[in-house]
């Protein structure tokens, strides 16, 4: 009988073990650049957005002119503004644009752009309850009363993110920038970060369509 128990015990644990690296390895090869359609909001909540692949925003480094980013929107044979949808003062710098015949915009394009010195990131907008958006190139995180600095620093390195620096208002508040050669934009990249238990938050930035001014 104790023979049985102690057998019975061992594969228990053996069964353990084995689901558990089961579940890391998921964990480890889970491909989110397949996760474009989802961000965590209030309480957990899961907020489902659309891809408008015919639409996209762009993020200009700090000192890029209004001169430069006009030259490339005219430049772009086969895109166009979005009306009024640019701004170029302080250190914000976007363009929204679209395609000129409604067709999805390839990643070619987008890759392309991206390898343009000016050009911080190049992101499809998303459609949530009727409104457009575009992600930055940056997200926030929070960390847990359990989660060290060396934890974030850890893991913004092996996913290539850059930390920005530290909230000056919330405490345990940091920036983190994602790379244009990332193969995840900055709202996939909040999700990977969020779904590690570390954080209280991760949310990536955005800019709605409807607040964008020419100034």
């Amino acid at each position: 009988m104790k023979t049985t128990l102690k057998l019975a015990s061992v594969l228990f644990f053996a069964s353990l073990v084995f689901a558990c690296s089961v579940k890391e390895e998921e964990e480890q090869t889970r491909d989110y650049s397949n996760d474009s359609f989802y961000y965590y909001g209030y309480e957990d909540r899961i907020i489902q957005v659309e891809i408008v692949m015919d639409k996209i925003l762009i993020k200009f480094s700090s000192d890029t002119n209004k001169e430069q980013i006009l030259a490339l929107i005219s430049g772009a044979d086969s895109l166009t503004l979005i009306s009024r949808a640019y701004w170029y003062e302080g250190p914000l710098r976007y363009a929204a644009l679209e395609s000129k015949d409604g067709k999805q915009i390839s990643q070619e394009t987008l890759t392309s752009l991206k390898k343009r010195d000016e050009i911080m990131s190049v992101t499809y907008m998303h459609r949530y309850n009727g409104k457009l958006s575009g992600i930055m190139d940056d997200f926030c995180v929070k960390l847990k009363g359990s989660t060290s600095y060396e934890q974030l620093k850890k893991l913004a390195e092996k996913n290539g993110c850059k930390i920005g620096g530290r909230d000056s208002f919330v405490n345990n508040q940091y920036t983190l920038y994602v790379p244009k050669t990332s193969e995840l934009n900055a709202m996939q990249m909040a999700n990977k970060f969020y779904e590690t238990k570390l954080f209280a938050f991760a949310e990536a930035n955005f800019i709605v369509l409807n607040a964008i001014q020419q100034p």
